[in-house]
């Protein structure tokens, strides 16, 4: 008898431990659809496909995982936003605020990004492959790994961003958009692969501090 007792104790610590942190993100969700404010809140894994979000303030949010494809984020506020793995396919996040967001490895094939904020967001192996980045602010972003591929990009600012290893074929984009970013093995437009920044030789240290200089960023408030 005790021994059944012992273990349906073991067997009920994992649920009764993880308890609190789902019945956290379920009173999150309420709160964010309730109104659309959710400052610093825990969604991570949540699934709001299509769903209307338009200036909604989610600074400091954990989206990591989450599937917000379709969804509408036009003007909304995901600064400093956990948004790892995120799925952001055809997402509209026009004119939003994105300053500091983690969105390494997202996926944000085909979003509208027109006007957007990424200053000094992390995009590192994020998916962009023909997403609309029109007027798009880049700039310091980490675009290392990046796939641009087809990506509009006309009047967007991409001022210090780290493009090392990104792919921008066959992406729309200004002649002068790329100046003052950092290519190394990127794969451009028309197919031809940059090496500009590339570090070589005894200038290899002083290219990799340069290289930090640039993708990296506050971490707090603007």
């Amino acid at each position: 008898m005790k021994l059944k007792n012992l273990i349906f104790l073991l067997l009920l610590t994992p649920l009764s431990l993880a308890s609190p942190t789902l019945a956290e993100n379920a009173a999150h969700v309420n709160q964010l659809m309730a109104t659309r404010r959710c400052h610093d809140c825990n969604l991570s894994g949540i699934r709001l496909t299509g769903a209307s979000l338009e200036r909604a303030f989610l600074r400091r949010a954990n989206f990591r995982s989450a599937i917000l494809s379709g969804a509408v984020l036009k003007n909304a506020d995901l600064a400093y936003a956990d948004l790892r793995e995120t799925d952001l396919r055809k997402a509209d996040l026009s004119q939003a605020d994105l300053w500091g967001a983690d969105l390494i490895n997202a996926n944000l094939e085909g979003a509208n990004l027109e006007g957007t904020s990424l200053w000094y967001a992390d995009l590192r192996g994020a998916n962009l492959r023909g997403a609309n980045l029109r007027g798009a602010n880049l700039g310091r972003t980490n675009l290392k790994r990046a796939d641009l591929a087809g990506a509009d990009l006309p009047d967007a600012s991409l001022l210090n961003a780290n493009l090392s290893n990104a792919t921008l074929k066959n992406a729309g984009l200004d002649d002068d958009v790329l100046r003052g970013s950092w290519l190394c093995n990127t794969t451009l437009p028309n197919g031809n692969v940059s090496n500009e920044h590339c570090p070589t030789g005894r200038d290899q240290a002083a290219d990799r501090t340069n290289q930090n200089l640039i993708i990296s960023g506050p971490r707090e408030g603007k």
